[in-house]
This record gives C-alpha cells, structure tokens and sequence, in this order.
C-alpha cells in the first residue's frame, strides 16, 4: 500500500457477501441455473453448517432454491474427488434425503439419522448429513410430531442436519437450528433468473430482452402461493435457441 493509503475498514456484511461469493464462484452449477443471490445465500449456509454439523433450516417460498442448495453442495462436496479444487480440500459430503409427507411417523425419521449415526461412526473423514424436505408437513397433522423423545436438531453434533420447509416450524424445532428465511424474489434476482433460462449467465449487466424476459417470469408463470417463478421448467434442458425463442413466442415475438 502506498505511504498514508487507508484501507476502507471491513464489514462483517462486506466479509460475509465475499465468503459467499467465493464458495459458489467454485462450484460447478449446471447450465441454464441462475445463480441469484438466494442460492448463493442457500449454497453457502448448507455448506458451512453441514461441515460444522450446526443444524440449519432453511425456511421460504416454493422456488427458492432450497432443494437446489443442497444438490449443489452435493454434486461438488465430493472430497478429493470433487470437481473444483476449493472443495477437494473439505471433506465428502453424504446425504441421507427424507422426503416427509403428512404420514410420516416418528418412527420413520428415527430410523433415517440412525443409519446416518451409524455411517458417520464408520466414516470420520466424510460428513453425514441427514437432509429432511418438506420438515413442516407432518406438523400439519394433528397429533403428530416429527421427533421421538428428541428433535432432529438434537443428534448434532453426531450427524450434520438440513432441514427445509415452506414455513416456520414451532419453537421447539427452529430455535435449535440456524434459520434462514427467504422471501420474494428481488429485480435483480428476477433479472439473474431470466438469463439462466436463457443461457445468458455472462450477460454484463442490463436488462434481459429489455426487461420483457423478467416480466414473464415475474408475472406468467410464478408458482401457487408464490416463490420464484419457475420459468426454468418450461426451457430446461433445452439448447440456448430454443430457449431464446419459448420466451420469444410468449413474449409475441420479442425473441
């Protein structure tokens, strides 16, 4: 630095939003998903908190890339075999996935971290961590709890646990967790989730289409009850032109 420069102090925000853009900057994202800054927000929460084995439940809208999040940390938390070199240094990541449903039982998910208890006991250089979707909805029948005589959030630190869920849980469960609320989607995230539709992540800056492309997705197809809107599923999977020109003919043309 040259002689009487100040360095600009650092934030804890300014600190944390680098931490997060550097865990998903090494990540491998598949094409055509946008990197917004809910995923970056999800992504890097599951991944720290995996590795610390702090339970953690994520808490938002259909849409806002919880599911997503842990397929991310999944697909690249793969010890040495991991694609990038930033996670080859941290250690595997196995995921015990429990789908809940309003009949699950307590029973069922006892059964889920025991043989992920298990498997961690047996592997100490991989991380275990038991990843529970849609967590709210045996709550929402009568009578039923999600836990035998102790919350999921109780078995760490033996096992890593992930829990997501489209509301907030009772007291008993989310004050045991790191929780992360989502909300709706902002421009920016709206502007981020049109290119990664149309293949267009290295766009600088701007409006996709001149804006016309984020009003499809924040009007047209935004899923029931909210979220972010899931025009992704309409061009998924599909070559970039192709994509370019489904938005195109809903836009009359625009493509």
């Amino acid at each position: 630095d040259l002689p009487g420069e100040q360095l600009e102090p650092l934030t804890l925000e300014v600190a944390l939003g680098e931490a997060m853009s550097h865990v998903l900057a090494n990540a491998d994202v598949p094409r055509g998903i946008a990197r917004t800054e809910g995923l970056k927000e999800n992504v890097f929460l599951t991944f720290v908190c995996t590795h610390a084995r702090v339970p953690l439940m994520i808490v938002g809208p259909p849409g806002s890339s919880k599911t997503l999040s842990m397929g991310v940390v999944e697909a690249n938390a793969r010890g040495v075999e991991s694609p990038r070199g930033f996670f080859r240094a941290q250690p595997l990541v196995e995921v015990w996935f429990y789908q809940c449903s309003r009949r699950s039982t307590s029973s069922d998910i006892e059964s889920v971290f025991t043989r992920a208890i298990e498997r961690q006991r047996s592997a100490l250089s991989r991380r275990c961590v038991v990843f529970m979707d849609e967590a709210g909805l045996p709550e929402e029948r009568r009578g039923c709890s999600t836990t035998t005589s102790k919350t999921p959030a109780d078995r760490a630190p033996a096992v890593s646990f992930v829990a997501i869920t489209n509301h907030v849980l009772d007291a008993a469960k989310s004050n045991r967790c790191a929780c992360l609320l989502r909300g709706e989607p902002d421009m920016d995230d709206l502007n981020a989730i049109a290119r990664g539709c149309l293949f267009e992540e290295d766009l600088a800056g701007g409006d996709v289409l001149g804006g016309a492309a984020v009003a499809v997705a924040a009007s047209t197809v935004r899923p029931p009850g909210g979220g972010t809107p899931m025009l992704a599923h309409l061009v998924a999977g599909l070559p970039p032109e192709c994509g370019q020109l489904a938005v195109g003919e809903m836009l009359g043309g625009a493509a």
